[in-house]
């Protein structure tokens, strides 16, 4: 079980750190900073992100039925929006300039984590 998480979490540090590389507004310090990242990301995902999803799922309930389930894709990239922005300003060596570019990296870190733990069968 602890190696299952370790490989997640540096996994998902790598994943961080190719953001930081791809979008030009994602500033990293160092991996070190990535597996931070990836951790604090972790753990408001857990604390934080399920009361994100159920409030924004309830709001956004009519839109979620007439769409047939599809603009719950829109709930959960405005969840991993605010956790990522969250991340932002709770560690000193990560930063992320623009609403276009949180965006952009949160559409990138959500499809690459996707693909790699399908892959992997995480």
């Amino acid at each position: 079980m602890l190696i299952h998480w370790l490989v997640h979490l540096l996994i998902s540090a790598l994943i961080i750190l190719a953001v930081s590389k791809l979008v030009p507004g994602v500033k990293l310090r160092s991996f070190g900073t990535a597996i931070v990242v990836a951790l604090v990301l972790g753990v408001l995902g857990v604390v934080v992100g399920w009361a994100l999803t159920i409030l924004f799922s309830i709001i956004a309930a009519p839109a979620i039925l007439l769409t047939f389930g599809l603009a719950y894709l829109l709930v959960r990239l405005v969840v991993n929006m605010i956790l990522l922005w969250l991340t932002d300003k709770l560690i000193a060596g990560f930063e992320i300039e623009g609403f276009g570019n949180l965006l952009l990296a949160s559409v990138v870190i959500s499809v690459l984590q996707h693909v790699a733990f399908r892959f992997l069968h995480f």
